[in-house]
């Protein structure tokens, strides 16, 4: 950097997630890693991804099961708000009633800590899980999803 007369500038310190101690009081923790499946409904994995269009982007939420690897609910929009994970959601189940016990594992996004989002996996018996700060191979599963 001396020799091309660069000035180095400091960093600003990342905003904390909402998933983080102090903010709400909750903590979800990985469940989903922990857990040996033996059939469908027992692990759901979640993520969002984006595409560009000519003029624009679209948001995709999906909710996979992550026995089978199939999509149980997903949710297509132009804005990236906490509606488009919840759609998602809505749809899995709707198609697919939660036996007790399910485990939901995410990403640790502020769509995902949303309180309504929380909301409608207590009112189903549904247990939230979500990724260890920094570790996006936590949420693999549905990542690979998108990379096909």
């Amino acid at each position: 950097m001396r020799e091309d007369n660069l000035v180095g500038t400091e960093l600003q310190h990342c905003r904390r997630e909402l998933t983080e101690p102090g903010d709400h009081g909750e903590i979800y923790v990985n469940l989903a890693n922990r857990l040996k499946l033996t059939g469908p409904n027992q692990v759901w994995v979640a993520d969002i991804t984006f595409g560009r269009l000519k003029c624009e982007f679209v948001y995709l939420a999906v909710v996979l099961d992550k026995f089978s690897r199939k999509v149980v609910g997903w949710n297509l929009a132009r804005t990236l708000t906490a509606r488009l994970p919840l759609g998602a959601l809505e749809m899995a189940l709707e198609g697919r009633p939660p036996g007790p016990g399910l485990v939901h594992h995410s990403d640790r996004g502020a769509q995902y800590a949303h309180a309504e989002y929380l909301s409608t996996l207590r009112n189903h018996g549904v247990i939230p899980s979500v990724s260890r700060p920094g570790s996006p191979c936590d949420n693999g599963n549905c990542e690979r999803f998108f990379e096909r």
